[in-house]
């Protein structure tokens, strides 16, 4: 081959071009038939480099065993992922929700875990921490009632929240992890036991002078589910959350719910705890006297805080004229056991 290209150098220039058009051709139809073996060998390779870099990053499979939680909430249910000093990293995407279990691909080290889920999508109401960390940055915030502003928002009922901290995932070896998921909300029930000396009662919601506010409400969590930017001086509304009472057909009143963020505490779950909030909430309580809302002795202190997965219980009997007097009962018990969650990494 080299020979030959000498003497088509030394050539007269018609045969120059003779030859050149000659190995033109051989060249391509040699192409055509050897394009397609190249072609495979290098998505092969391209393949090889793939699933050796994949290795090289090291992944781990996780797996959640979500028993006993509904449906809604594993639909709903998102993976946010911090670093070991507690700096947030990403949320995690690519999660397979099949049945009662979920599962992910995730990259080898040490990592600290949240896993929020809610019965309704919540995605566009989170705080996301870009640049943030665990302990200050928020996580969510109970917003005030659009248009008019004249009142907070109740929190979903079901906002739940589970910690998978210290997570030390490693290639080729299996992690078992317990999380308990649990609401990161409280429960405030209202019930109206008994009302005299008050302005005639009609059955289904009565009028807007009849309702209970609740207020100084804490309104933000922190994405370790503490109050921000502290326990016992969280961030809380000026305004109130209102709900209006419902009689029914024998002149009875529903049962009020509120719903409100509650404190994480580290020892939330031990039979004794101490890092609990001494931020305490206040009720008020209106009923149509004279055409007009009246209060009595209220607003009231209630003697209990918000938990979390806990409800505070307030039993109400309230008198207008003649002799005003307001009676109040509460009392505190647990809203449902914990969700415990099985973790695997392997």
């Amino acid at each position: 081959m080299i020979m030959r290209i000498k003497t088509i150098i030394y050539t007269s220039l018609s045969r120059c071009v003779f030859f050149l058009k000659t190995y033109m051709t051989l060249f391509l139809l040699a192409f055509i038939t050897l394009a397609p073996v190249f072609l495979l060998q290098g998505c092969t390779d391209s393949n090889v480099m793939q699933t050796n870099q994949k290795q090289e990053d090291g992944q781990s499979n996780l797996s959640m065993q979500m028993k006993s939680v509904p449906a809604e909430l594993i639909n709903n249910s998102r993976l946010y992922v911090f670093d070991e000093y507690s700096q947030f990293v990403k949320e995690q995407f690519n999660i397979d929700k099949s049945g009662d279990k979920l599962s992910t691909t995730m990259t080898v080290g040490k990592w600290n875990l949240i896993l929020l889920s809610c019965n309704t999508d919540i995605s566009g109401e989170l705080m996301i921490p870009y640049g943030g960390n665990i302990e200050n940055s928020p996580m969510w915030e109970t917003k005030l009632i659009a248009p008019a502003n004249q009142f907070l928002s109740q929190t979903p009922a079901e906002l739940s929240y589970a910690p998978i901290f210290n997570t030390q995932i490693q290639q080729g070896g299996t992690t078992y992890k317990n999380a308990s998921l649990n609401r990161n909300v409280g429960k405030i029930q209202v019930i109206l036991e008994e009302y005299t000396g008050f302005d005639q009662i009609n059955a289904g919601q009565n009028n807007t002078l009849s309702f209970v506010e609740l207020l100084d409400v804490p309104t933000t969590l922190a994405w370790s589910g503490k109050y921000l930017p502290s326990r016992d001086a969280p961030y809380q509304s000026d305004k109130p959350i209102r709900e209006y009472f419902n009689f029914n057909s024998e002149l009875k009143a529903d049962t009020v719910d509120f719903i409100v963020p509650a404190h994480r505490g580290d020892d939330a779950f031990a039979a004794t705890h101490s890092d609990t909030t001494h931020h305490k909430l206040r009720l008020r309580v209106s009923m149509p006297l004279n055409n007009a809302s009246y209060y009595g002795k209220t607003p009231i202190e209630i003697p209990f805080v918000p938990k979390i997965n806990r409800i505070v219980q307030v039993v109400l009997k309230f008198r207008g004229e003649p002799d005003t007097k307001l009676d109040v009962k509460v009392t505190v018990k647990d809203w449902e056991d914990f969700i415990d969650q099985e973790i695997t990494f392997d």
